[in-house]
Formats: C-alpha cells, structure tokens, sequence
C-alpha cells in the first residue's frame, strides 16, 4: 500500500485523497462504535473520534511521527518498529508532572499547565490520595539542579528505603511472603501462622539474630518479592494512553479465523462463552 502520500503537505489533494483512503481502511478494520483511535499528533492513538473529527485532527497536526505501520488501525506488522519511533522523546521521558497524574488517575488535557491548587480535591484524586499527590507533584516541578531539564525531581531518594516508599506512593510497592527454603510452601492465608513446611517438615525460619537493639529476631529461611498484579493493571487503565491498548483484544482485533492473539485460541473462547458475564467487560 502506497503511503508516499503521508510525507505530502496537509494542504495538498494527495494528501487529503490518501487520509481518505486511510480512513476507509481503518474504519474498515479498526472500528469501535463508530469511531477509531485517532492517530494525530495530538491524541497520539490515545482518544477514541469519529471519522469528521480524525479527518479534521489529521488535517491539521498530521500523524504521529513514524506511524507508517497502521498497527493500530488493522495492518498487521510487516517488520519491526523503527528506532526513531520506538525511542522516546525528552518530553515524554521528563515528563514527572504526567507519571504522578498517571499514577493517580488524574486526567490531563493537552496545553494545559500543572497547577496544583486548582484541582478539586474531593473530585480528580481519591480521599486520602491528596496529600501524597500533592507532594509528588510539587517534587516534581522542582530543578535537580540550577539549570537542569524541568520536571527533574529534585529530591532524590537518598536511600533504599526512601525509594521503596516513593516506589509505593505511585502504586509500584511489593509485598514479602516467607517461603519454604526448597519451595513447597508459602506461609500465607491459612499457613501465614505455621513453623514447619507441612510438606518437607524444614523450618520457616534460621537461627535467630541479634538486631542492633540486643533483641532476638527471627529471619526467614526463604523470602518470595510479590508483585501485586491488581495495582499494576489498575494503574494501566489510569492512564488513557495504555488504556485503549489495555482493550485492543477485545474492541480492536482483527476477527478472523487466523490466530494473532491469546484471545484468537480456542482457550480463551471456551472460557468466553463459559463465564459470558465476565467476558462482556473488555477490562478483564
């Protein structure tokens, strides 16, 4: 498919015929209730339009960058992504204000600026949020130093444990679950309590240590980093630039009768057309 025409100024006839013919093909294949994700450089396939308002946004501020592979709108992937378009810019890597809003489900609106004292507290961020985010967001458009990029954060965790809080704030903390050392079990839920693996009998804990108190403490044999898998989707779908490919399997794949996706396998379908009220809401 000729895309020559995408590198044509906005203003021309081949560019309007070929967005035309773009158009067509995407609404062909990438429809989602009368509208597609729109690849402006503005909404940045992050808003969903109908075909008037895509025309007019790809009239005006063009297609992303690169986006010469419509991979978004029902064209399968012929090679892999260039590096000019897999590579982030500098806006998107310093952008602090963005993460803090992601990771609190705030939403941002294009030209707008940060100003923390105009959001409605009891309406954009969850009670007992605020605080945190507040501060987060006044870190945030500190300078590292006098000079440096904006949004650099200027206090840095100055150790492990300020990190692993930070980590936390944004919804990316961990818990740790004392394991048995040859892996039978995990002492959690009805085990949380047990001494002694109910499989290989080998004790959940070491030889006791002297903390630097004088005090005895017990130091697990085994100790498994659990990453909550529920904050980290939630996470996903706060933000409307990974929400809409949160839903790509379900609102924008390709149905055919070739396997693309996990959600082409008879698997998946079977578990579908078992359980149809969970399968209805393309979050899941």
């Amino acid at each position: 498919m000729d895309k020559g025409w995408m590198f044509l100024p906005k203003q021309t006839e081949e560019y309007r015929k070929g967005l035309e013919n773009f158009l067509d093909f995407a609404f062909s294949n990438a429809n989602i209730n009368g509208t597609i994700a729109c690849p402006c450089a503005r909404c940045k396939i992050g808003i969903c339009v109908s075909r008037e308002e895509a025309y007019d946004h790809l009239t005006v501020d063009g297609f992303i960058k690169g986006y010469t592979h419509w991979v978004a709108h029902g064209e399968i992937a012929c090679s892999a992504p260039s590096i000019s378009s897999s590579v982030l810019s500098r806006d998107d890597v310093d952008n602090m204000e963005g993460l803090v809003h992601d990771a609190f489900g705030v939403q941002q609106h294009y030209g707008s600026t940060i100003n923390t004292a105009g959001f409605e507290k009891d309406k954009d961020i969850p009670f007992g949020e605020t605080e945190k985010f507040y501060k987060l967001i006044d870190d945030s458009q500190k300078e590292l130093y006098p000079g440096s990029f904006p949004n650099a954060m200027k206090d840095l965790p100055k150790s492990y444990y300020e990190a692993e809080k930070l980590m936390k704030q944004l919804g990316l903390g961990y818990e740790k679950i004392d394991a048995c050392p040859n892996d039978c079990t995990l002492y959690w839920g009805l085990d949380k309590e047990r001494v002694l693996c109910k499989t290989c009998n080998e004790p959940r804990w070491e030889t006791s240590k002297d903390d630097p108190t004088g005090d005895k403490r017990k130091v697990a044999c085994k100790v498994l980093w659990y990453f909550p898998i529920k904050p980290r989707l939630q996470r996903l779908f706060m933000s409307y630039k990974t929400a809409v490919h949160m839903r790509w399997h379900s609102e924008s794949r390709i149905k055919d009768s070739y396997m693309r996706h996990p959600a082409d396998s008879p698997a998946w379908k079977t578990f579908d057309h078992n359980h149809p009220e969970f399968a209805k809401d393309p979050r899941t």
